[in-house]
């Protein structure tokens, strides 16, 4: 999904679907102008209490084209005391999922009333990013459904563009984590996972691999002793990033494609998730 911004009115954009954002029990100062040219529609939904804001309480509006917007999407964000990041985070991936499977293409999301509650937008974006994301790599058919753009509308600060640069790098590699745990532990082996991770060797980032006698030679007997479990041969991972001065800072992951151990210790149900110990 393609996100764009636009400083342009609610109601001269052209899109498929206006996502609004509301607060439980607040009144419809952001949202008067194009509640006025809808003729009132959306108090006459929120007196009727059709639409209050429960979070993540949904209600889709057809427009009749007496604005650019074919529909409108109010989703809720509850009680104002109880909002932070993660409430805005979920509307967005529950408002993306819901006009995903209606197959709508052009969505659009209205900053003013999120903005005017001292969040980012960025937040909702995020949440929309993940929702949509579909492991297909065994499906030949590929033809689902997706929205393909989201607009952001407003008068953005200067600092969101690069905000937003970092929230799709960011849900970009979430996604890409995703593909590797997803991927049975017969196709993603650790040779091919660290084939992956040499992918990733460019600019600031370099990958070492060490083989069975290269951690033969460090003494890390525990490591080979798992190994010895798997015909597979171990490839053991390192990723330095040396793009800063200051200290560094060391993640240590297991990265095992499968737990075949807690086949002895956990009951079948839900045995296919240990491919996700790599993650």
């Amino acid at each position: 999904m393609k996100v764009i911004i636009k400083e342009v009115k609610e109601t001269g954009y052209s899109c498929d679907a206006l996502i609004m954002p509301w607060c439980e029990d607040e009144r419809l100062a952001p949202y008067k102008e194009i509640d006025s040219a809808l003729g009132g529609l959306i108090t006459k939904i929120i007196s009727s209490g059709e639409f209050i804001g429960k979070r993540n309480q949904i209600t889709l509006l057809h427009t009749a084209n007496m604005v650019k917007p074919q529909k409108i999407l109010l989703i809720g964000l509850g009680k104002r005391k109880n909002l932070t990041s993660e409430t805005v985070r979920q509307a967005g991936g529950k408002a993306a999922s819901y006009l995903s499977e209606l197959g709508l293409k052009t969505t659009a999301l209205s900053m003013e009333y999120i903005c005017s509650l001292q969040y980012s937008p960025l937040s909702f974006v995020e949440g929309s990013l993940l929702s949509l994301y579909k492991f297909r790599k065994y499906r030949k058919d590929d033809n689902a459904k997706g929205i393909e753009s989201l607009t952001l509308l407003g008068k953005p600060e200067k600092s969101l563009y690069d905000s937003l640069q970092w929230a799709e790098t960011v849900t970009s590699a979430v996604r890409f984590a995703r593909d590797l745990i997803n991927t049975p532990a017969n196709d993603m082996t650790p040779s091919v996972l660290a084939k992956v991770a040499k992918s990733l060797a460019t600019g600031k980032v370099s990958v070492k691999i060490l083989s069975r006698n290269d951690a033969e030679k460090e003494g890390m007997g525990a490591y080979l002793a798992v190994a010895k479990g798997s015909d597979e041969p171990p490839k053991f991972i390192v990723l330095d990033y040396g793009g800063s001065d200051g200290p560094p800072v060391v993640f240590i992951g297991k990265s095992i494609t499968f737990d075949s151990g807690g086949i002895s210790i956990k009951p079948g149900d839900g045995m296919e998730k240990m491919k996700y110990d790599m993650a």
